[in-house]
């Protein structure tokens, strides 16, 4: 028997123990990995598993919680595994189940040899970390066999010279591990080895100081759940911040080059090094990566180590080709350290219906190459294609999962009537749980997100709420869910007495109406809503805007923004025209806070139901008044908002701004200078300039032409083209 204590995820344990297990030639491999994933390790010699990839293991009743364990090719572990399948010797996991419960409740006396061995070791010896304290002290060391008796003997004293309590869970761990090697010897093994974990090495090297009915008392009464196990894919990126028990890998993709070119590393780096900088339109020739080559071999050698590390390799390729500048190196570090590889795992291997029907249709969607991307693909959606439909019916499908896959990219166009999507995808291998997680609720996508849709619609009693459900279940094309939807919508229209709840309400239903209908969605149920509590909001809309302090206006008058675009977009005369009319109630009410009377005023101005000369005297009666300046601000800024087109294309309303403005005191206009910069600096650029140059020159506008200078001829040739492009 042979125990190889190694460091999960070291290249150099890899290759180190792979030559071990070669000279050693064992008849039975002993491995650090939960009992039970026997079934999926039997898949390691299919051709289409290749690393970095994970067990995925779940329990059988309740989905909501998962484990991984990652491999990559320089995990020793993985090697161990080959090796054991190449020469055809059995493979026995020998840790604990992960179904098995152990009290994890905190130990006593914990000090910061027992929390953090390896950390408190590096600390020892002058490294910040652990990882870079291992990879000098073990991972360069060219004795290969010698470092296993150098790390057996140095846990051994660790853990004697020490004083702690060991927790529950290791002590359970170790007990499991030395009943499995005990049954290996019965079975008959006579060349057992061992690889586990560095810390676990004392407990099996002398497994014969501990009886096995100690352990076995140790294991007796342990609950024991059923657990599932299946392989999926996993990335560099995942690997670098998580991994099994704890082990991180801060930079997978130099553990790769370690791994496989160790000779040669400083050559193959730098090359690659100096390929992404000019990628990035940097000067990065083969002279430079020669003499970055040379830098980083003597500062290995003013460091007495036996081969460069991160740090050497990095600071001369800071040095040599950034010119010290650690920023620009910035751009390459995550490429260079971290990596963006991505491992495959076949399809046969998929074990749950779920995930099968989730490949299935990303291959059918043609989202197969985003789905191995390790970068951010940005994908634009054509509703009219098919296949591009059946892409956004998967990806909003996915979000009902929480399985947010694609995000919405900013500037999408979902909610604007365009036939046109436009998403951010990027896979993180911990969805693959979340699939599993939403197994419970069916065995494909659309019968999971039916369930998982009716589950939400049980939990929500808000109207506004309800109205982004039934959003995403026309997007992801889940129409059994909408008579329940809408008898529930119908019903909190029905009972919500707060008008702005209906104000918050009635842009989704308005959007979503339209948004079915590019869908061929049935949506006449939207429009009977609608027709219902746009009536409720036109009656109760003066009451609510009536005798109320300007932070609760500013709230209603965002709402009535809302409120007014969408009942454009909706396009129904009568219903346009009473909200009209309300505004009209609202403009004349001298109790309605200004800032929302000056809006109505812009609206029915814009809408023409204000001729421009009464306009005017409005405006006046408003500015030209013995109240505080600040007072009639409020109107000033709500009459303003939107387009500055309305000053420019009325002198009228300019010279009344500016009369009023020359007539303010300097103290006072001081107070509203905010006030007027923030309702200014809504207008675009142009609309600005324009009159920036009719304050300084007069309304630097032409003057008008009377009716007997105008061309008709030109004038009927123009307005034909306009009346062809406005389809009158």
């Amino acid at each position: 028997m042979k125990v190889f204590g190694i460091r999960h995820h070291g290249p150099g344990s890899a290759k180190r123990l792979s030559k071990a297990l070669r000279a050693y030639q064992p008849d039975c491999l002993l491995i650090e990995l939960p009992a039970g994933v026997e079934k999926a390790l039997k898949y390691l010699g299919e051709p289409g598993l290749k690393p970095p990839v994970a067990l995925l293991m779940y329990p059988v009743k309740d989905f909501q919680s998962g484990s991984f364990l990652p491999f990559a090719e320089f995990s020793p572990e993985w090697q161990a595994m080959k090796y054991a399948l190449k020469k055809e010797i059995p493979i026995i996991p020998m840790d604990l189940p992960m179904g098995i419960q152990i009290d994890q409740s905190p130990v006593r006396r914990l000090s910061a040899v027992r929390t953090d061995p390896l950390g408190h070791l590096a600390k020892l010896a002058g490294f910040d970390d652990s990882e870079r304290w291992w990879d000098v002290t073990f991972e360069q060391e060219e004795d290969d066999l010698a470092v296993f008796d150098m790390i057996e003997e140095m846990t051994l004293a660790l853990r004697e010279g020490a004083l702690f309590d060991e927790p529950p869970l290791n002590i359970a761990r170790e007990a499991y591990m030395r009943k499995a090697l005990r049954k290996a010897i019965k079975d008959g093994h006579q060349r057992i080895a061992i690889v586990c974990g560095a810390w676990h090495t004392p407990a099996l090297t002398q497994w014969e100081s501990i009886s096995a009915k100690s352990d076995n008392d140790r294991l007796r009464g342990l609950k024991k759940e059923k657990y599932e196990v299946s392989w999926i894919p996993w990335n560099y990126e995942r690997l670098s911040f998580y991994s099994g028990y704890g082990a991180g890998v801060v930079s997978p993709a130099w553990y790769e080059l370690l791994f496989r070119y160790r000779a040669s590393i400083s050559i193959r780096w730098m090359a690659r090094a100096g390929r992404l900088l000019r990628q990035k339109g940097q000067d990065a020739s083969p002279a430079h990566v020669l003499e970055a080559i040379r830098l980083a071999d003597t500062l290995t050698a003013l460091r007495d180590k036996p081969l460069p590390g991160l740090a050497e390799l990095e600071e001369a390729a800071i040095t040599v080709f950034c010119r010290g500048d650690r920023k620009l190196f910035d751009l390459i570090r995550k490429k260079m350290i971290i990596g963006q590889k991505s491992g495959k795992v076949p399809e046969k291997l998929t074990s749950v219906p779920l995930q099968k029907d989730f490949e299935q249709k990303v291959k059918s969607a043609r989202l197969s190459p985003a789905l191995k991307s390790s970068e951010a693909v940005k994908k634009e959606l054509d509703l009219r294609k098919p296949t591009q439909l059946s892409a956004s019916k998967l990806l909003h499908s996915l979000m009902i999962l929480d399985i947010p896959w694609g995000k919405p990219m900013k500037g999408s166009q979902f909610k604007t009537g365009t036939f046109s999507e436009k998403w951010k995808l990027k896979w993180v291998p911990d969805y693959y749980v979340k699939i599993v997680q939403a197994a419970i609720y069916g065995n494909t996508i659309e019968e999971a997100a039916l369930n998982k849709m009716k589950e939400k619609i049980q939990g929500t009693e808000s109207l506004q709420e309800l109205t982004e459900l039934m959003d995403q279940s026309i997007k992801a094309d889940v129409p059994e869910v909408i008579p329940e939807l809408t008898t529930k919508m119908q019903e909190l229209a029905a009972l919500t007495k707060d008008i702005l709840t209906l104000m918050e309400a009635l842009p989704a239903l308005v959007q979503v109406y339209k948004y079915g209908n590019q869908r061929n969605s049935e949506t006449q149920f939207f429009k009977d809503i609608i027709e219902e509590i746009v009536p409720r909001i036109f009656v109760g809309l003066p009451s609510v805007c009536s005798g109320i302090e300007e932070e609760p206006a500013r709230e209603v008058y965002k709402a009535m923004q809302r409120t007014h675009h969408a009942l454009h977009l909706f396009n129904q005369p009568d219903l346009i025209e009473a909200w009209l009319k309300t505004l009209r109630i609202l403009s004349n009410t001298k109790s309605v806070h200004l800032l929302i009377q000056g809006w109505s005023w812009r609206s029915l101005f814009d809408k023409q139901k204000v001729e421009p000369a009464a306009m005017e005297r409005t405006m006046q009666a408003y500015l030209v008044t013995s109240q505080a300046p600040m007072y009639f601000t409020q109107w000033l800024e709500g009459f303003l908002s939107g387009s500055g087109l309305l000053l420019i294309h009325n002198p009228g309303f300019w010279k009344l701004l500016d009369r009023w403005i020359r007539q303010i005191p300097e103290d006072q206009f001081k107070t509203i200078l905010p006030i007027l910069r923030r309702t200014f600096s809504a207008f675009q650029g142009p609309e600005r300039k324009k009159m920036l140059n009719m304050a300084r020159f007069g309304s630097g506008l032409p003057a008008e032409k009377t009716k007997d200078e105008i061309n008709e001829e030109l004038a009927e040739m123009a307005l034909s083209s306009v009346r062809k492009l406005l389809e009158i």
